[in-house]
């Protein structure tokens, strides 16, 4: 029987790893290699580097280079009818806040499956003096009930997740109202030595025949150019769902659900209760926290308080 790993009973020995400067993902991967534990994995590993990438920010010439890449990425909607976009997997708003600056405008939003990098990216948004609804779910069980911005984005956000695209792609789009435009790195295309560490790393592959397959048609495709790690190189793929989805830029709030689609949530007493279902989800620090163990039985919630 394969091992599976737990956030909640190897927290402590992933946080040893990371203090010995181990590659807290990989390692985690080879000794509990049962794929249902990838998700805990994932979320333990961004949990104990939270912070990182908001420091890097201070890095001479990194500021210049996000901005410069917001610029790039934006370059490929310039014209196109968007008004609302939510960055999927936005760890600290590191990307996010520059693409906020470039298109204050637009409504954004975002979320990642790590509670504290998304606390990371609250304060650093709040610092900017930048708006943006930020949430707590899962790429694979967003807790969205459709259709949430005219864009959606993600920035390397696919890249640890195999062979996923297909499951990724359809959920991505089940949130999308017309345009998903993804960053990330291009194994398919890739030279043999990306390749080798993509393979290394359990990186993503199949993006392109994920999107061919769906609904829709890819209106771009092209280097991002400029890559932090020339071995990590990314593309940028613009894709239109068929159907386009109307997304109502004045909203009070998202269109929350349970994680994976459902029956809205509703906001109740610091927290987001689902009627049909009788759960709860929290808000921590203002953050609405959408993941499947963050749920409580409480349907009376909306009754009594």
């Amino acid at each position: 029987m394969l091992r599976r790993f737990s956030a909640r009973e190897g927290f402590a020995e992933a946080r040893e790893l990371y203090a010995a400067g181990a590659n807290v993902t990989q390692t985690l991967k080879a000794r509990y290699p049962d794929p249902s534990g990838f998700t805990d994995i994932v979320r333990v590993a961004y949990d104990l580097q939270s912070g990182t990438y908001v420091a890097a920010l201070q890095q001479p010439g990194m500021a210049a280079r996000k901005q410069a890449m917001a610029r790039r990425i934006l370059s490929f909607i310039d014209g196109l009818p968007v008004h609302s976009a939510m960055e999927a997997g936005c760890g600290e708003a590191t990307t996010l806040s520059f693409l906020v600056a470039e298109r204050p405008e637009l409504r954004w939003s975002g979320f990642d499956l790590s509670l504290s990098r998304i606390a990371w990216a609250q304060s650093l948004l709040r610092s900017r003096d930048q708006q943006a609804e930020l949430f707590v779910g899962d790429l694979l069980q967003i807790p969205l009930v459709g259709p949430a911005a005219d864009l959606v984005i993600t920035v390397h956000a696919l890249e640890p997740n195999g062979d996923r695209a297909p499951a990724l792609i359809a959920e991505l789009l089940r949130v999308t109202g017309r345009y998903l435009l993804l960053v990330e790195p291009d194994y398919e295309n890739a030279g043999p030595e990306q390749r080798a560490r993509m393979d290394q790393h359990g990186y993503i592959r199949g993006i392109e025949a994920a999107l061919r397959a769906s609904p829709g048609r890819i209106l771009a495709r092209a280097p991002l150019g400029d890559d932090v790690n020339p071995l990590n190189a990314a593309t940028v793929t613009l894709f239109e769902r068929e159907a386009p989805q109307p997304v109502d830029p004045q909203a009070a709030h998202l269109p929350y659900a349970p994680p994976g689609g459902g029956e809205p949530l509703s906001p109740v007493a610091g927290a987001w209760l689902g009627e049909a279902n009788g759960h709860a989800w929290p808000t921590l620090g203002g953050i609405p926290y959408l993941l499947p163990d963050g749920a409580v039985v409480a349907s009376h919630l909306g009754r009594l308080v």
